[in-house]
């Protein structure tokens, strides 16, 4: 009864009602800690980031922490007891200190999503700019416990807004202001999700600090937030759904256009064409040819349901037999060489023979002579395994890799899927005249 005379019954209630969000707060903070971790482990979950996750939980626990600040506020003001006296100074300068953290932090997801994608030099020196007068509402913090030129507190242990307080208040309005135009101009920019988080996450707040300022008695501010906070929870675990289900068809259609182009028409007539050629002078070659051709299909063919990774000498022997048919082709013309020191690992079905038939098409078929040699090569380095494709063809400019047209959609398949799939990566070193390797990293950590 004590603390409700203190506090007044309107301060209490407010009080009560953000003790309650706290605990939904923890639950979501705890729910999507939980999500993340279970997300490693499953099969497909792992393979993918969902965007604004990390953002989002940040997010969170900043909120969680501006809030508790302010519980402790309302139970210690006009205490006067040595525990209420810290605990009052401390919550205020926490206090401040979240809420400029949030805007900051507010500033650089929208540079880092919306105007580094559009390319605006100037918006972007202005978001730093902002970013600046940011840190300096923390330096005057910092120093108003010594100056008290934000707050003070009477004798009473009230606290009491000072006459430095207008600074940060006009500073954070501007600032707030400015984020509502860059989101007016740039909206587009962002994704649907992005979207609806700026949208709640930047009305809510700005009213409820316009109204915290008028009216005294109650804060808003946190009440605002709370609620923005539970709305975006609702907006994430919709978007997570929904993008885990979209990039599992991108997925599957990148795995099926990955296998169509694997079967080109022309390469098929060209085996067909060199059996055939085979055929009468050398029929045990021609034998060979058919247990090759057949293997290379099947491998083709299977790899349109196989979901995981696979052994990497299984996918070695599948490139073999697709060298083995360009050399019944190309015969003399073509060089193989393996120097396999790593076997123990897996990697995507279909990543390695991509690599081989670029080198052949875009290396040594495109070299003065026609003719050259592949060298495939594996080893374990101390962070990843290592599998090399390397040609001593033509090679080509590296400054075009990421404008790669269709022709080359093998080798954007390989990138996309190592990534998806395993968290590993594609490295492509060329210079004209002397040839390309091709490297593929798988992380030893299975991350």
């Amino acid at each position: 009864m004590e603390l409700i005379r203190r506090i007044e019954i309107p301060l209490f209630i407010q009080a009560v009602s953000e003790m309650s969000f706290e605990l939904v707060l923890l639950i979501i903070i705890f729910s999507m800690l939980i999500s993340i971790r279970q997300d490693r482990k499953h099969t497909f979950m792992k393979k993918i980031t969902i965007p604004y996750t990390k953002e989002i939980l940040i997010f969170y626990i900043a909120i969680f922490l501006y809030n508790l600040f302010n519980l402790v506020i309302i139970f210690c003001e006009g205490a006067v007891d040595s525990f209420s006296l810290i605990g009052i100074r401390i919550a205020v300068f926490g206090y401040f200190l979240t809420g400029a953290f949030l805007t900051t932090f507010f500033l650089q997801v929208i540079y880092m999503d919306i105007i580094t994608s559009a390319g605006n030099r100037a918006v972007r020196k202005l978001i730093r700019f902002f970013q600046a007068l940011e840190l300096l509402l923390m330096i005057l913090l910092i120093v108003t416990p010594f100056t008290g030129f934000l707050y003070h507190f009477d004798g009473a242990n009230h606290y009491v807004r000072s006459f430095g307080y207008p600074v940060w208040f006009y500073v954070t309005l501007v600032t707030f202001g400015f984020i509502g135009t860059i989101i007016l101009f740039w909206y587009r920019k962002a994704d649907v999700f992005f979207r609806k988080v700026l949208l709640f996450s930047t009305l809510i707040p700005l009213s409820a600090f316009l109204l915290d300022h008028i009216i005294k008695e109650v804060s808003l501010n946190n009440i605002a937030v709370i609620v923005t906070a539970l709305i975006i929870f609702i907006l994430y675990e919709r978007h997570k759904v929904m993008y885990a289900i979209d990039r599992s068809t991108r997925m599957d259609r990148i795995q099926t256009r990955l296998t169509l182009s694997q079967i080109q028409p022309h390469f098929l007539y060209n085996v067909l064409q060199s059996i055939m050629y085979h055929a009468d002078k050398d029929p045990q070659k021609t034998r060979a040819a058919l247990g090759d051709f057949s293997k290379y299909l099947r491998k083709n063919l299977d790899s349109l349901t196989t979901e995981h990774p696979v052994r990497f000498l299984d996918e070695l022997e599948h490139t073999e037999k697709y060298l083995e048919l360009e050399k019944l082709r190309f015969e003399d013309d073509l060089e193989v060489e393996y120097d396999i020191q790593d076997e123990a690992f897996e990697l995507p079905v279909l990543t390695l023979q991509p690599l081989a038939e670029n080198a052949i098409r875009h290396g040594i078929r495109k070299s003065k002579t026609s003719s050259g040699r592949i060298t495939i090569t594996s080893e374990r380095t101390d962070t990843h395994h290592a599998v090399k494709v390397a040609d001593n063809g033509a090679g080509f400019d590296t400054d075009g890799l990421e404008d790669l047209d269709d022709t080359h959609i093998g080798i954007r398949n390989v990138k996309k899927r190592l990534w998806f799939e395993c968290r590993g990566e594609l490295r492509i070193e060329s210079e004209k005249g002397k040839g390309t390797v091709c490297t593929i990293l798988i992380p030893r950590d299975g991350r």
